[in-house]
């Protein structure tokens, strides 16, 4: 029996054959949690950025949660905590998302306004890569 399983280690050291396989990793073109939110939700047909904005919205724990207690939350390969609070705007105070990447120790906002403008944005540069000739 252990010769067995000695032979079917050499033949996978010879062959290069690993039974488990990968989950092949989806190439991000932004680095921001935000901004691979936003990518994935267009990669899935959202195309209304107030939807798409609910749906963070309601991910993300209330203003009053310690840290300690956040919910961890994954977008591509990042690992994020969210958390809702406001945020002063050129011209008013406006709801935002506060997240912090895990591992590191600073929390970044972004406002509903610019997360619309970002998404926006990015909805244009999927149409046009879209309608780009391959």
């Amino acid at each position: 029996m252990e010769d067995e399983f000695v032979d079917h280690l050499e033949r996978q050291l010879i062959t290069n054959t690993d039974p488990i396989i990968p989950k092949p990793k989806r190439n991000f073109p932004r680095s921001s949690p935000i901004s691979i939110f936003i990518y994935e939700q267009i990669f899935n047909g959202q195309v209304e950025w107030q939807k798409a904005w609910k749906k963070l919205n309601d991910m993300a724990d209330t203003k009053n949660t310690k840290t300690e207690n956040l919910t961890l939350h994954n977008f591509g390969e990042k690992d994020v905590y969210l958390r809702r609070k406001m945020k002063q705007t050129s011209n008013k105070i406006d709801h935002a998302i506060e997240y912090q990447e895990d591992g590191v120790p600073t929390f970044k906002s972004v406002s509903r306004q610019d997360f619309g403008r970002m998404f926006r944005d990015e909805l244009k540069k999927s149409r046009s890569r879209s309608e780009t000739p391959q």
